[in-house]
């Protein structure tokens, strides 16, 4: 089973065009990030399809709210109970649909999971100087980047300097000593 497993994700990786694959990433920043390289044939193959699912997965939530939408209309329209709109129960076909929807979505977000691990510890193969890094990321071009340690340094200092400010706001926070944006 194992192995239609690793089939069925090979040719999910072979549909992808490579040079049809669109970077949406951040321009790069000389003063944070340390460009390694640029992602060859096979990651773009795995970045492309990562953003397919995350395409689908978004395509699938817009449905699904748009049906819920229709159907709370449909019952508002035959004016049927205000209750059970407002709690969000539906009737036995939405919930069905639902059900079926949010198991689709449960499943892209497993695949989107397993694509992140593979996309990212192929880079580090590929690109050993990404190992141990703390912080790498893609950038426009399909660059790939360390971040460098100085800049993370000034977003722990920041959010030390946001955590001080909350607590002369709000006093009841001053205890607060953990960092909120895990630095």
């Amino acid at each position: 089973m194992s192995a239609n497993k690793t089939l069925l994700l090979e040719d999910m990786l072979a549909a992808v065009d490579p040079n049809t694959v669109i970077c949406k990433a951040d321009k790069l920043d000389p003063e944070k990030d340390t460009k390694v390289g640029v992602m060859n044939d096979r990651l773009k193959r795995i970045y492309g399809l990562h953003r397919n699912f995350v395409t689908k997965t978004n395509e699938i939530i817009r449905t699904i709210k748009i049906k819920k939408a229709e159907h709370d209309l449909a019952h508002l329209k035959k004016e049927t109970d205000y209750e059970e709109i407002e709690k969000g129960s539906c009737c036995e076909e939405f919930s069905k649909i639902a059900n079926e929807t949010l198991k689709n979505i449960e499943l892209n977000k497993e695949r989107l999971n397993a694509l992140d691990q593979i996309f990212w510890n192929t880079a580090r193969l590929d690109f050993p100087e990404l190992l141990g890094k703390p912080e790498i990321g893609v950038r426009e071009g399909f660059s790939l980047v360390w971040c460098n340690k100085n800049y993370l340094e000034s977003l722990e200092k920041e959010a030390e300097d946001i955590v001080r400010l909350l607590s002369l706001i709000n006093p009841a926070r001053s205890g607060f000593t953990s960092n909120p944006f895990g630095f």
